[in-house]
């Protein structure tokens, strides 16, 4: 028997059944495959701010070009950006402000600072401060750049798949979650489904239940696939409510039913982290117009393309919304990207099925 494996440990026993690894070399490393980072320091996974966290005292950021930039003494957060002066997209609406409310009668104060039968003098409101216009920003910085959750491996991972909650993709994604394998192997992991707040079972940090995304009509294209491009638009606006692929390098859509191999995404992915692309997993096709394209069993953006994506999706509507309910998702988003001028990646190997072969 002889496997390929990134690493290997003579003497390691994977599974008690196994006969101890001898970890001889019989064959040449994958072509192509790039160096790997190391694991983001448990240390820092505990201690780091996360994106809008007060970072101040930490003076660190998880997420993937997070910086922590100062505001004033007070505060300080995790940005991609900060430009000295007003930021029009901070409204102030979690600030919080010392002294006392001459319109507040004291019922919905905080219980930390002085007796609210007295004069009020240190206690404090959470809520919009209209005094303050956002002109102190320094933009200090007080961190490096994050380069991502790696909790798992490198680069940073955030998978997730939109599931029915019946049939037969329920056995399959609890599978998944019972022996933190595909989705859940990544460094971290979501379930989205039109029936929110489902259970799909206990995860390692407690119940892992289903983010709602809103239905929509599925109709057919024209080559006889789903016209599910609405709904798959509906889950990307809760992908970015969610926030979480913030934190990572690679996010990737995987349908239920898809096999998906975290560390050898890994191997596909590393010499471009830090570009802004998407990779075109099929080319069924070639000649045609449409061909390369992404396939939507396994998809996969980097971190700057989502950020550009979830900036600049309103323009995609605008363009093509008449196409939603007539388009597969796949084709959409591939579209999508390519007007909004997102890169691409051609990588027909890092998925193998029927459909595109």
């Amino acid at each position: 028997w002889a496997q390929c494996k990134a690493t290997c440990n003579p003497g390691e026993k994977p599974n008690p059944w196994d006969q101890p690894w001898k970890c001889d070399a019989i064959g040449s490393r994958t072509p192509g495959a790039p160096a790997k980072g190391g694991l983001l320091a448990p240390w820092a996974q505990k201690k780091c701010s996360r994106f809008n966290e007060d970072c101040s005292e930490s003076k660190c950021c998880t997420g993937v070009d997070a910086v922590c930039y100062e505001k004033n003494s007070k505060w300080a957060t995790c940005k991609t950006w900060c430009t000295e002066g007003r930021d029009p997209t901070d409204n102030n609406e979690t600030w919080c402000t010392e002294g006392r409310d001459p319109t507040d009668n004291n019922e919905t104060w905080c219980t930390e600072g002085r007796d609210p039968t007295d004069n009020n003098e240190t206690w404090c409101t959470e809520g919009r401060d209209p005094t303050d216009n956002n002109e102190t920003w320094s933009c200090k910085k007080l961190s490096a750049k994050g380069v991502g959750l790696a909790v798992k491996g490198f680069p940073s991972l955030f998978c997730f798949s939109l599931m029915r909650t019946e049939g037969y993709e329920v056995m399959i994604m609890q599978g998944q979650l019972n022996y933190s394998i595909g989705i859940f192997a990544c460094d971290e992991a979501a379930v989205f489904s039109t029936d929110g707040g489902w259970t799909l079972g206990e995860g390692p940090d407690g119940p892992v239940k289903t983010i709602g995304v809103e239905n929509a009509v599925i109709r057919t294209t024209m080559d006889g696939t789903a016209g599910n491009a609405k709904l798959f638009s509906n889950m990307w606006d809760k992908v970015m409510e969610d926030g979480r692929w913030r934190n990572h390098a690679w996010t990737i859509k995987v349908d239920p039913d898809a096999v998906l191999v975290p560390e050898r995404i890994r191997w596909h992915v590393s010499a471009h982290t830090g570009e802004k692309v998407y990779v075109l997993n099929c080319n069924k096709v070639p000649g045609s117009p449409n061909f390369p394209m992404m396939f939507g069993s396994v998809e996969i953006f980097s971190f700057a393309a989502m950020d550009t994506y979830f900036t600049g999706r309103d323009a995609c509507k605008q363009s093509m919304g008449q196409w939603l309910e007539s388009w597969g998702e796949d084709y959409y988003m591939g579209k999508c990207m390519d007007l909004i001028k997102v890169g691409r990646i051609s990588d027909f190997g890092v998925v193998g099925d029927s459909v595109c072969t």
